[in-house]
């Protein structure tokens, strides 16, 4: 399902956050609530397309969906949940850029999968927990997070009514081209590491490699926290002319993103074992894996938020290559390295393009913008 959003959402969540936070800044209301309305339209729109063709290709040709009823029947509740999930990202990212940053990263992160596992807790006692009942409340919940993004963003802009043209539409998919093949260059660095491992190995080194994976992923939280928080400053910043102060920020979010992550890649290295235990005794066998991946990641960490910036200064183009270059190296070194070296192998191909994606952005920054993420600066920002 978050593939089927990933790729219906157009990158217009980008593209949303960044205008969201401009028009914010001067005030201009009536334009926030047509840039919500063209982005509920077409995010709705696209990802219900997807899903409806989806359906209707499995219709016709049976081998492309699963065998079974009650998994074709979890597959259509996700494929109704996806529109709702893509509106759902859409909005939050409009609130972050009307720094509404706690309500955002709270139905954007917390809310579904606490409230379905509250739920099946609570209902666990009373009726049998099915699959497709999880999947059923699952539906419910996302469209319950759906409702309060809207009721918080109506309620701040005061909205009365969803309208927008076909001009603003074409406009805003046109803007957000470029993002779309970041959001789709993003999916495939995520997975192309556990799919190509599948391949080459069996289902228990790859389930080994997650559970190292979903770990070290526990680091990029900073990052995406920073990013909701920074990103609309940046905007902010850049729309007003105030370069020096842009630079101070980006540079001081970047170092405090790497004085966070110290502490924790070093729990990391010192108890990593004990950590993977969790999942299994025998998930031990992916420390070292584990390790890899925690470079990678503050890799990540160390470069900052530099594609957000490049994407906050009109160099949507920029971020695309250098997410296309991380795709690519790291589909390639998976090809090159899981025959031989299995879970080690995925996670060298991971971090690797990691590398070259995040070297490519801080270059670009420098080239662009006279800068690197880290560097010296002062915590004399104003704020806005």
């Amino acid at each position: 399902m978050n593939l089927v959003s990933v790729i219906g959402r157009l990158g217009i969540d980008l593209l949303a956050l960044k205008n969201a936070s401009i028009l914010f800044s001067e005030a201009r209301v009536l334009d926030l609530q047509t840039l919500f309305s063209t982005c509920l339209i077409s995010s709705i729109g696209t990802t219900g397309i997807i899903c409806l063709l989806f359906l209707l290709a499995g219709s016709a040709f049976p081998a492309l969906l699963p065998q079974g009823e009650g998994i074709k029947n979890i597959l259509v509740l996700f494929l109704i949940s996806a529109p709702l999930f893509a509106f759902l990202n859409v909005t939050c990212e409009l609130l972050k850029g009307m720094r509404l940053n706690v309500i955002a990263n709270f139905l954007q992160g917390c809310i579904i999968p606490v409230g379905v596992l509250v739920t099946v807790v609570s209902l666990s006692s009373v009726v049998v927990i099915t699959s497709s009942r999880v999947a059923g409340l699952y539906l419910v919940v996302t469209l319950l997070a759906a409702s309060l993004a809207w009721l918080a963003f109506s309620r701040t802009t005061s909205l009365n009514k969803v309208s927008t043209s076909m001009s603003n539409i074409r406009d805003l998919a046109a803007s957000s081209m470029p993002l779309y093949l970041i959001a789709c260059s993003s999916v495939v660095i995520s997975w192309a590491d556990t799919v190509l491992l599948g391949l080459f190995r069996d289902v228990d080194e790859v389930g080994i490699y997650n559970g190292a994976a979903r770990t070290a992923l526990l680091l990029s939280f900073l990052l995406v926290a920073m990013n909701s928080v920074v990103t609309p400053k940046l905007a902010s910043y850049y729309n007003q002319g105030r370069f020096t102060d842009m630079r101070k920020l980006m540079q001081m979010s970047t170092f405090l993103m790497c004085l966070a992550a110290l502490p924790i890649s070093l729990v990391f290295v010192m108890a990593g074992e004990s950590i993977l235990t969790i999942f299994g005794t025998e998930f031990v066998k992916g420390y070292n894996v584990l390790l890899i991946l925690v470079v990678g990641q503050l890799i990540n960490i160390i470069a900052g938020p530099s594609g957000h910036l490049l994407i906050v200064t009109g160099n949507q183009a920029l971020v695309r290559n250098s997410f296309l270059l991380g795709a690519i190296c790291s589909i390639f070194f998976s090809v090159v390295l899981i025959p031989s070296y299995g879970a080690t192998g995925a996670a060298i191909a991971t971090s690797l393009g990691l590398l070259f994606s995040n070297l490519a952005s801080v270059t670009y920054v420098y080239r662009r913008l006279g800068f690197f993420p880290v560097g010296n600066f002062s915590t004399d920002v104003e704020d806005t």
